[in-house]
């Protein structure tokens, strides 16, 4: 028998969404962010946050919107409390619409800075409890950190021209020293083709900003970026990375204003978990690591669209304190099985219990959000969880997926949400 330490679940990252207004209203949002909308997470909520989670040992945090950059006075604040309390700011969402100019970006960006927005931060390594490591490492490390998610796709940019995206990315360069705490992410519908033309004119664009972009590409080759350019569209496969920043295709879920997108732009299809690799879920078993709190003070377990499913709610910080709203994660059903082997897993248990997983979905996150929308889904895993041994339901399901036991060394570079040890 595998032993196991339980409560399986262990939360070590908190994203905070801290507006739901944006300055544009892109046709795909799950969120539907807008102009319109008014809410903001207040100072005294974002104090309890913080305060929570440094009591409850959670080590980093991102931040989401809604624009996050719309309400900077509050963005802000929240880093410079984030880090007074010592949790660390391991990424902004943003669409960038501010850079207008890269010295527009970079006075964003400097003044972000001063309140606390490193690339690198120390993090105690005995307080991470990633599900990764059996035990905790007694030593410091250091992190990269203070990085940008830059949302870029064909949505975004009906609203947010591409240079403001290279102009956003040189500021980084500028005042933070280097391009690689930047990700974009970019939202595709019908297919991939359209998203990596984008990516090649935005690198088209930071060339001529003077960002190096022969890191990943000879131009000589292709004679210059014109020459690279012809080659995507010649159908020759093209690593989508422009020195150090990434670039990260994603589905577009029909949740939020995406519902009345047309049908043909999404990819709709029932999912064989049995055949997936192992790292086809990108967060694993780690996805419920993360906590999520909303601007009206709401708190979820998971990141993206799928926390605001029906299981995965956990309280809200103006009726009671965010230590205790994670203190009660301890013995959540739901939590345990998706920290056991994520997606693939709450299949498993369906499966078992009897529950029908001929669930469409555009991608694993998306099963999830669906699964635990559904009451007569959280009934049936209630019953049967509750009618089982715990341990040896969880035994029965590594016995039988060996390979979806993650193991690392800490010596190496780990990967975890944004950052990366070094």
């Amino acid at each position: 028998m595998i032993k196991l330490d339980l409560p399986l679940y262990r939360p070590n990252h908190v994203d905070i969404e801290i507006t739901d207004i944006c300055d544009i209203s892109c046709a795909h949002c799950g969120n539907d962010s807008n102009p319109e909308n008014d809410m903001i997470l207040s100072k005294d909520l974002i104090q309890e946050v913080m305060r929570g989670a440094k009591n409850a040992d959670i080590t980093t945090f991102s931040v989401g919107g809604g624009e996050p950059f719309f309400v900077f006075d509050e963005l802000c604040n929240l880093v410079k409390v984030g880090v007074e309390n010592g949790i660390i700011p391991s990424y902004i969402g943003t669409n960038a619409f501010f850079a207008t100019t890269p010295d527009d970006a970079k006075l964003y960006l400097s003044e972000l800075k001063r309140s606390g927005f490193s690339e690198i931060s120390k993090i105690d390594m005995t307080k991470l409890k990633s599900s990764r490591w059996s035990s905790p490492v007694e030593q410091d490390a250091y992190i990269k950190s203070g990085g940008l998610n830059i949302s870029f796709d064909m949505f975004h940019q009906e609203f947010v021209d591409v240079s403001n995206v290279a102009n956003l990315i040189k500021a980084y360069d500028d005042v933070f020293g280097s391009t690689d705490n930047i990700q974009i992410k970019s939202s595709y519908a019908s297919g991939y083709e359209l998203e990596y033309s984008m990516f090649i004119f935005l690198m088209a664009e930071l060339y001529v900003r003077g960002i190096d972009v022969t890191d990943c590409y000879d131009l000589k080759r292709y004679s210059g970026i014109e020459g690279l350019i012809d080659a995507f569209f010649n159908e020759e496969k093209i690593r989508l990375k422009c020195g150090d920043i990434d670039f990260y295709p994603s589905p577009v879920w029909s949740v939020g204003r995406a519902e009345f997108l047309d049908t043909d732009l999404l990819n709709l299809d029932e999912y064989d978990f049995i055949q997936w690799p192992n790292d086809y879920c990108s967060l694993g078993n780690e996805c419920a690591t993360n906590i999520q709190v909303k601007p009206d003070g709401s708190v979820y377990a998971n990141p993206e669209f799928v926390c605001e499913s029906l299981g995965l709610y956990l309280g809200n910080v103006n009726d009671t304190s965010f230590e205790d709203i994670i203190e009660s994660t301890q013995d959540n059903m739901i939590l345990d099985i998706l920290s056991l082997g994520g997606p693939h897993a709450l299949r498993y248990f369906m499966e078992n219990a009897g529950i029908d997983v001929d669930i469409k979905s555009e991608e694993p996150c998306h099963f999830c959000f669906q699964a635990l929308s559904d009451e007569n889904v959280l009934d049936a895993l209630n019953n049967y969880y509750n009618s089982s041994d715990r341990v040896e339901l969880y035994n029965s399901y590594l016995r039988e997926h060996p390979q979806r036991v993650i193991v690392s060394d800490i010596n190496e570079s780990v990967s975890y949400d944004f950052f990366k040890i070094i």
